[in-house]
């Protein structure tokens, strides 16, 4: 099994999908997993609102995995697409911690301090009775298989 978890859109298509067909046992599979938070849950959607201001709309916070290449190359004929929910449960200092984790987000100054400010905002009018929040995702699975 070769496996990239939210790491495709990195890999050159054409060249990375030829190497993992010759890494490839003959019964082997690609899988290229991906997690796209759930926008129609509210906290979610205030969490991305949050991390897209604070990162001045950078560009990664509206991508998509694109698996076009994957789709489209003969070298994997077989492709089949599994969609699960997720949710990340996280306290406050989690709630802190996933959003610093961003590389693209400030480490110092007026954003970074108003980001944690809006975080704790967050946080304090969504926290359940365990003093836990929910971030929800969309995970997409691929598992294709080469060409035999």
């Amino acid at each position: 099994l070769v496996a990239c978890f939210q790491s495709f859109h990195w890999f050159d298509p054409e060249p990375s999908l030829l190497e993992f067909r010759r890494i490839l046992k003959p019964t082997g599979q690609l899988a290229v997993v991906w997690n796209d938070r759930n926008r129609q849950d509210d906290f979610t959607q205030g969490y991305s609102h949050l991390v897209q201001m604070a990162s001045n709309h950078h560009p990664a916070e509206s991508r998509m995995c694109s698996v076009d290449p994957l789709l489209a190359s003969p070298l994997f004929p077989n492709v089949y697409s599994y969609t699960f929910s997720y949710q990340q449960a996280l306290d406050k200092d989690g709630l802190i911690g996933r959003a610093m984790s961003v590389s693209y987000i400030p480490r110092k100054g007026l954003a970074h301090q108003k980001l944690i400010s809006n975080l704790q905002e967050l946080y304090n009018s969504w926290c359940d009775e365990k003093g836990l929040v929910y971030l929800r995702y969309r995970t997409r699975v691929y598992l294709a298989q080469p060409e035999c």
